[in-house]
């Protein structure tokens, strides 16, 4: 219902508005309603995100639109052999932007680009004849090709390089090697204890307890190493191998529903004993030697099956 000037622009009760009305004329229109609420469906097929239209007359008329989230975007539109681009009055920063360059006036300003509700929506301002073909957005493998003919060892460098993983293994201190320097860090906190005087106690009593505490901390972590170097016997000069962290990238083989960090180290393929950083690494000349295991990256955050 609609009163004549009265109530305008206000939302109240059937029965106020009468007495608002004050005896003037009130006309009654009535809107049909749907028989459904459920809207009719579309001919078209939804398009997926990046899919591109492109609707050609001849090569001097054609448009260009590309499917977004909030719709059909028409990113170019060519008539007669010119682009449609903005007004010389427009505001936008693209065209302020290009006011700046010189030289002025622009002999080309930014194309026009027009947002469309869908498919049936652009198709209907489209020109009479002509041809639309649909380009369908093709994904990016996720998994980047390895040359099957690589050694295996070779594969892991080239996955190394493809995902930049920065993750490394080198070689470690020998046990023995470990031994001799707690050995002289004991014998050095020795002799600084044996040279302090009775003058050195009085002017600073603190030095004294100092190196007494280091020799008592570093004591049991060299009669450990002197154990385990006695245990070894001719193999505790061997340096091992430790796989070091780096970065977020990392290549990982899943072992018994165990996974582990996988590297390289002088033309042999290192494997980290757990996932801990750093940490010991065991060698292994091929996949065969390691059980053949599945392989996969974290690529960004991503974990991407790798088949090698």
């Amino acid at each position: 219902m609609v009163t004549h000037g009265l109530g305008k622009g206000q939302v109240m009760k059937l029965e106020d508005w009468i007495i608002l009305a004050d005896g003037a004329q009130i006309t009654e229109e009535f809107i049909p309603l749907p028989e459904s609420d459920e809207e009719p469906e579309s001919d078209e097929e939804p398009l997926a995100n990046g899919t591109k239209l492109r609707w050609t007359l001849d090569e001097n008329n054609y448009r260009v639109a590309i499917q977004i989230n909030k719709g059909l975007l028409q990113v170019k539109s060519v008539i007669d052999g010119g682009g449609e681009c903005h007004d010389d009055g427009c505001g936008c920063r693209p065209c302020a932007d290009t006011r700046m360059v010189p030289p002025f006036p622009w002999s080309r300003r930014p194309l026009k680009q027009t947002l469309f509700a869908d498919q049936k929506a652009w198709k209907a301002s489209l020109p009479g004849g002509g041809t639309v073909t649909v380009t369908e957005l093709q994904a990016r493998p996720s998994e980047k090709k390895i040359p099957v003919e690589l050694s295996d060892v070779e594969k892991i460098k080239a996955l190394t390089k493809s995902y930049k993983v920065k993750t490394y293994s080198c070689q470690s201190v020998s046990p023995l090697e470990r031994m001799i320097a707690y050995e002289g860090s004991v014998n050095n906190y020795r002799s600084i204890l044996a040279s302090i005087t009775l003058d050195d106690d009085i002017s600073n009593p603190r030095h004294r307890h100092v190196y007494t505490k280091q020799l008592m901390l570093t004591m049991p972590l060299y009669l450990k190493q002197k154990a385990e170097v006695q245990a070894l016997g001719d193999q505790a000069s061997v340096k091992p191998i430790k796989v070091v962290p780096s970065g977020k990238n990392n290549i990982y083989a899943t072992i018994n529903q165990q996974e582990h960090v996988v590297s390289f180290y002088d033309n042999k393929i290192t494997l980290s004993t757990d996932m801990r950083f750093p940490n010991a690494g065991m060698l292994y000349d091929n996949f065969a030697q390691m059980g053949n295991p599945q392989f996969h990256v974290v690529y960004r955050r991503r974990k991407i099956p790798i088949t090698l």
